[in-house]
């Protein structure tokens, strides 16, 4: 079976992180999750005070579940349940509400209930003329609430059709501090352990080297998914150090611009995803696999 390895942010819901699993399990793979972000929530108390001021904006962008997230904290902690629902929520409604991909369009819904405009944009730079395509130049700005780590694609393509964006760093994103132990625990328990290939535990200072040598002699795992930049930076030097399996393993992108970080880092990209979605990160996978075994059958 093919191992596949989701180098990912931690999901708010469990449910969410089996979503892809179900879906990767239906087309013959054994997933794993390991996190490599971890979030910390900025300038609250900026964002109750425009969240309550709406008649301020024509409507606000959103490109990412913590972006929907923060703004849940701020609702329940600082503005209340029932005001966001029986006046703001409504207020926003009527503006347009943007957003990049369907896990930011779900979220959005689900945890504030905002329908958006966008969900089958699967980046900051598809999103851009679905705004444009809606707003015109103005006074009243566009709220966009972000993280630290943020491009500046929207802003920049915004002040060029002279559209204002009111824009507030909302979160932080940090690197999770147990990317390497996670990994290291995943490749000798989940992998070996769980497939049957040893019969007791390895020691947790096994050398790096043998761990390499093993998995790849047992074909395991074959892939390594990255959802996002960040997570292309904070991992590098951590998986590079695992040095046999590194070098054998297939890697695969969420997205252009996860494409570009890992290639950035002189890595070889096997498959991209085109959308952020669990369909299209099967697909493209399945798709790499034809491609291997067509070019394994040329070899023979």
């Amino acid at each position: 079976m093919t191992v596949v390895v989701l180098f990912r942010s931690p999901t708010p819901k469990p449910k969410e992180d089996e979503y892809h699993k179900v879906v990767l399990r239906e087309n013959g793979m054994k997933p794993f999750s390991i996190p490599v972000l971890s979030f910390q929530f900025d300038n609250q108390q900026q964002l109750v005070q425009k969240l309550r001021e709406p008649y301020h904006f024509r409507g606000m962008v959103l490109t990412s579940q913590r972006a929907v997230e923060a703004m849940e904290r701020c609702v329940n902690d600082l503005i209340s349940r029932e005001v966001w629902k029986n006046t703001l929520r409504n207020d926003w409604q009527d503006k347009a509400i943007f957003v990049v991909g369907q896990a930011t369009a779900k979220a959005a819904l689900d945890k504030l209930g905002l329908e958006s405009t966008g969900h089958e944009a699967g980046s900051a730079e598809a999103l851009v003329p679905v705004i444009l395509h809606s707003v015109r130049q103005g006074h009243d700005p566009l709220l966009f609430p972000c993280g630290n780590l943020r491009r500046e694609t929207i802003p920049t393509e915004m002040e060029k059709a002279g559209i204002p964006l009111d824009s507030v760093q909302v979160y932080r994103t940090c690197a999770d501090l147990n990317i390497e132990q996670s990994l290291e625990d995943l490749i000798k328990e989940k992998i070996f352990l769980g497939n049957g290939f040893f019969t007791q535990q390895l020691q947790i200072n096994e050398d790096r080297f043998l761990l390499g040598m093993l998995s790849i002699s047992q074909g395991v795992p074959s892939y390594a998914v990255f959802f996002s930049p960040s997570g292309v930076n904070f991992t590098a030097e951590i998986v590079s150090s695992f040095t046999k399996w590194w070098s054998k393993v297939e890697l695969v992108a969420i997205g252009k611009t996860t494409e570009q970080a890992m290639k950035n880092k002189q890595w070889t990209v096997m498959a991209v995803a085109d959308q952020p979605n669990p369909q299209a990160l099967a697909q493209c996978i399945v798709k790499s696999m034809q491609c291997s075994d067509t070019a394994k059958g040329e070899e023979k």
